[in-house]
């Protein structure tokens, strides 16, 4: 309900995945060291989630349903990685951490600019995430980056990222 999360932000999940995912970061809580890291719609090359599979459907089926009224920040699985590296090696010190994208979209605009980057004529179709979702899922996800990005950590927003994805897809083996 509250649209856009700080990590200070106490959680409130609304579906037993959310919960499964809370209890999960509890445990890791009670170790001496421990980091946790928050991203938000996660995409790349061979994932099995929405975002990740776009470029498949894009490439083989003639619409694709897209929500409209749900918002986060997609984060590239790669772009993440080379963070999350920099940060062990300058050492972090523990603790929870968000670090989604730096852009905010809905599925459908999350589709759209993939749609125009490949030329794809598959149409999507806009629908909303009630008509598509069992378990209720927030209206907004996005998470901010406040403690991370005073160490100069940030991942730049999904679009940049677009061309790279979609060059990973085609290595490993879409013929678009």
């Amino acid at each position: 309900e509250k649209g856009v999360y700080e990590e200070s932000d106490k959680p409130s999940p609304l579906s037993v995945y959310g919960k499964s995912k809370l209890l999960g970061e509890e445990e890791v809580k009670s170790w001496e060291m421990h980091c946790i890291i928050r991203v938000s719609w996660l995409f790349g090359a061979g994932g099995k989630n929405f975002f990740s599979r776009v470029p498949y459907i894009l490439s083989s089926e003639k619409q694709v349903y897209a929500v409209t009224d749900q918002w986060s920040c997609p984060t590239y699985a790669p772009a993440l990685a080379s963070v999350i590296v920099e940060m062990i090696e300058r050492e972090i010190p523990i603790g929870t951490f968000h670090l989604p994208g730096e852009e905010r979209a809905t599925p459908f605009e999350f589709v759209a600019h993939l749609k125009n980057l490949i030329k794809s004529q598959t149409e999507i179709v806009p629908v909303t995430g009630d008509s598509i979702h069992k378990a209720p899922r927030p209206r907004s996800s996005v998470l901010k980056n406040n403690k991370l990005k005073t160490y100069g950590f940030t991942v730049p927003g999904y679009k940049k990222f677009l061309t790279d994805f979609m060059m990973e897809v085609i290595k490993h083996g879409v013929d678009l």
